[in-house]
């Protein structure tokens, strides 16, 4: 009897630790994954090249959960966001940059997200 309590508690132990390790591997893919399909989305799909983009940053935002950031050379500070819609295509969803009050015509807008 008095093995089992420790038994019980590696046995917690183990499974908690996986759980925290799943989710972190779960979260790595979704964000690699997602970063992958928006450049294939970005140059199969819209004809742009990698030189065409500055950087993509990929996270996980509390709001729209996954969630590319990309900003391209040609329009510095400007960020157009992508996620997978409800169907796991590839949408922009929203566009930011750091003078909104110049209200400039965006480069590569492509149109209001209704989904």
């Amino acid at each position: 009897m008095k093995n089992v309590i420790p038994k019980t508690i590696a046995t917690i132990g183990i499974v908690f630790l996986i759980a925290i390790l799943s989710y972190f591997v779960y979260v790595e893919y979704q964000v690699s994954s997602l970063e992958k399909d928006v450049l294939n989305y970005l140059i199969d799909d819209k004809g742009y090249s990698k030189d065409d983009i500055a950087r993509v940053e990929t996270g996980y935002r509390y709001i729209s959960e996954f969630t590319s950031d990309v900003e391209f050379k040609d329009e510095p500070n400007v960020y157009y966001s992508y996620k997978r819609d409800s169907d796991g295509k590839i949408v922009q969803f929203s566009v930011s940059d750091a003078d909104v009050e110049k209200w400039v015509q965006y480069k590569h807008y492509e149109g209001a997200y209704h989904k």
